[in-house]
């Protein structure tokens, strides 16, 4: 197996922060509610703390928010029109559930009256609370979900902002990449496909495959997994019996993980291996070393944001 990086948002989720404490410096005020007079800014945040996305959660959304938080409050807090605040952090597991995570943005609107929520982690339970960020009039900075249903959503819900861009635009990297490589006479055309099968893993399989179809490639295994799948053995079993060139899934960060180890256990022999989510975590590479070499996977670069 081999491995390259081909789109992460811990960098991006730390760049929306920032913007988010420059706009309350130059407004001094939130939105749904005013701190023009408080000494308290009160930020919510609900994520995985459990279940399925709790390991992704864990590295690219939690860290980011208290990390923002912590280094806020050692510097006294965020300038406002009233002086200087400091942040009070509510949490919530939403267990990654879709009705936890409405839940509980609810219960932080009507309950916690925080000035501001962040918005959840992963593509369905970013959808799936949109209506209530929408109701409550909490602006929806969807940072770690990606779909092309943005313009739709979007006219729905005013509030409401992606930052990752399109699901199409995500698999037509992957396309091109598999392109290249079949040009340089690197692979062949025959590809095995899998996805987790929620909001995230649907579309994307559901995007990849006319684009591979017009792309001149052969989908050999077309597979789908639950989300919070244990065992994958049979998932890489079946890909291997289809005997393809390349292996893609569209796969969250346990998957990643679990799909990795049992193609390595097999021996799944393609020359394009591509997993989506975690590819590029430091842990990855900790787990898997050189068997992972030359592997494709989503990635993300870092943009500098410069405060005028």
């Amino acid at each position: 197996m081999k491995t390259r990086n081909a789109g992460s948002s811990s960098w991006l989720f730390s760049g929306i922060l920032i913007i988010f404490s420059a706009a309350v410096i130059v407004t001094g005020s939130l939105i749904p509610g005013t701190v023009l007079a408080a000494d308290v800014i009160k930020i919510g945040a609900v994520a995985p703390k459990t279940g399925p996305l709790a390991g992704g959660a864990a590295i690219t959304h939690w860290p980011n928010i208290t990390l923002w938080v912590e280094q806020v409050n050692a510097r006294g807090g965020l300038k406002l029109n009233s002086g200087m605040a400091k942040l009070e952090l509510i949490e919530y597991d939403d267990q990654t559930n879709p009705g936890e995570t409405i839940k509980a943005v609810q219960r932080l609107a009507t309950q916690d009256k925080v000035d501001f929520i962040v918005a959840p982690y992963g593509t369905g339970l970013n959808i799936a609370s949109a209506p209530i960020f929408a109701k409550y009039g909490y602006p929806h900075i969807a940072v770690s979900a990606i779909t092309d249903q943005v313009e739709k959503l979007t006219k729905l819900y005013p509030n409401l902002f992606f930052t990752l861009g399109d699901t199409t635009g995500f698999t037509e990297s992957v396309e091109q990449i598999l392109s290249k490589m079949r040009a340089d006479g690197k692979i062949g055309n025959k590809i095995a496909m899998v996805n987790v099968a929620d909001a995230f893993g649907i579309e994307l399989a559901g995007s990849a495959r006319p684009l591979f179809k017009e792309a001149g490639f052969e989908i050999v295994y077309d597979k789908s997994y639950p989300l919070g799948t244990q065992d994958l053995s049979p998932v890489i079993k079946g890909a291997k019996a289809s005997n393809p060139d390349a292996f893609v899934a569209w796969s969250y960060p346990p998957d990643t993980f679990g799909l990795t180890q049992q193609a390595i256990i097999q021996n799944l022999d393609v020359k394009a291996f591509y997993t989506a989510v975690a590819t590029c975590f430091p842990a990855y590479l900790g787990k898997f070393g050189a068997a992972i070499e030359g592997n494709l996977g989503a990635g993300g670069g870092s943009i500098p944001i410069r405060p005028r």
